[in-house]
């Protein structure tokens, strides 16, 4: 792809497509072949990742390209020189974009690499022409994203561990010291709480049939990682997503802080609205988002408000659907999304924060819970027992 500098402000230069020698399905069936064999191939010659800080100053670098007219394969020849994990997909994705693919499609060929929300945000910045507003995007997205896994995992790491000791000393108790005295218990005729009956006879089947309990768990475990890397599953587990208690807020504005900041740069550069709407539901990352909005667009197609289509979708937060609704009578819709996309993009990051400080509690709870009931079940008929000798 060649693309043609054109002035959008004082200090930056915007980019603009004139000519595709090939394009690419991606979403069609032989692609997301090939991307997944390709992932198989990265992961079994031990290439398939690359730090998160390579990509960072990877979509930087491909920023600052984009704002002085340098062609990206460029960018790329040189970022693959100076590392090792990773050069093959960097140096495959400067074969095809040399070779007239399109830069998202290049990305999207390996997604164990680059997101699917960093490939939309490209895609977008292909649409619209803002391709170093969109690097940028993506840096940002990274460094973000990195930033989130590393608070979530200092504050899981502790009660995880005590979780999974608690854990596994319940299913030791279960499976091997409550079947041993309750021989004793029958023998004393005691009355033994509902709880430890309960435990007891599931041990006890478990016992007795341990490798079927194992194939059992690995049937679910298995049809569950199958359908949730289906379309349709996508769609369910997004959808869950939006609505569970303790990351829905996170969730819901990070999507909202997305969806408008690339809406904003769909009318900043006069790209049609149904079009604009889709690269803002892609940009996401959120299948179930996009299945709504891709439901809604023949309304948009037929000349229908935005906002009120918005609202039927019940999939972004209704004062964003007001803010719009406000903006498309006033002419201001542009400086609305941006003004909602940082307000929203500053709420992610404060329920993040609030998010990662209840984990840590909730999950000391859970392993508290776990401690306790088997103290009650094995513990309590103990001392009925002593208290009989008695």
């Amino acid at each position: 792809m060649t693309y043609r500098a054109r002035p959008c402000s004082r200090d930056a230069l915007t980019l603009t497509a004139v000519k595709l020698k090939k394009t690419t399905e991606s979403t069609s069936g032989r692609d997301r072949f090939h991307a997944t064999l390709n992932s198989l191939v990265q992961y079994l010659q031990k290439d398939n990742t690359i730090h998160t800080a390579s990509l960072v100053i990877l979509f930087r670098q491909m920023a600052a390209a984009a704002r002085m007219n340098v062609p990206v394969s460029d960018v790329l020849q040189v970022q693959a020189a100076g590392i090792r994990k990773g050069r093959a997909v960097l140096l495959d994705v400067q074969r095809r974009i040399h070779d007239g693919v399109g830069i998202a499609d290049a990305l999207a060929v390996h997604p164990g690499i680059f997101s699917p929300v960093v490939v939309q945000l490209v895609r977008a910045g292909e649409h619209t022409g803002m391709m170093s507003d969109a690097f940028l995007r993506c840096a940002s997205q990274l460094r973000s994203e990195a930033k989130t896994k590393q608070r979530i995992r200092a504050a899981v790491l502790y009660p995880l561990l005590v979780l999974l000791i608690a854990a596994l000393g319940g299913i030791y108790l279960c499976l091997r010291v409550l079947p041993a005295i309750a021989g004793m218990f029958d023998h004393m005729q005691l009355d033994l709480p509902p709880v430890t009956r309960f435990i007891l006879a599931n041990s006890q089947a478990i016992s007795a049939h341990v490798p079927a309990v194992l194939i059992f768990i690995m049937v679910i475990v298995g049809c569950t990682i199958c359908l949730v890397r289906t379309p349709r599953g996508q769609i369910l587990l997004h959808r869950a997503l939006l609505n569970l208690p303790v990351l829905r807020n996170v969730t819901q504005h990070t999507v909202a802080s997305r969806f408008a900041h690339t809406l904003a740069d769909g009318f900043a550069s006069r790209v049609p609205l149904a079009e604009a709407l889709q690269l803002a539901a892609g940009s996401t990352g959120n299948p179930y988002i996009v299945h709504r909005l891709a439901a809604a667009i023949p309304q948009i197609k037929a000349g229908e408000d935005l906002a009120e289509v918005l609202h039927e979708t019940q999939t972004l937060p209704d004062m964003l659907i007001r803010a719009l609704n406000i903006s498309e009578r006033t002419a201001s819709l542009e400086e609305v999304l941006r003004e909602a996309a940082a307000l929203y993009a500053h709420h992610a990051r404060e329920s993040l924060r609030s998010a990662t400080s209840l984990i840590e509690p909730l999950m000391v709870i859970c392993a508290a819970a776990v401690i306790g009931i088997i103290a009650y079940a094995v513990v309590l008929p103990m001392y009925s027992a002593i208290g009989g000798l008695g």
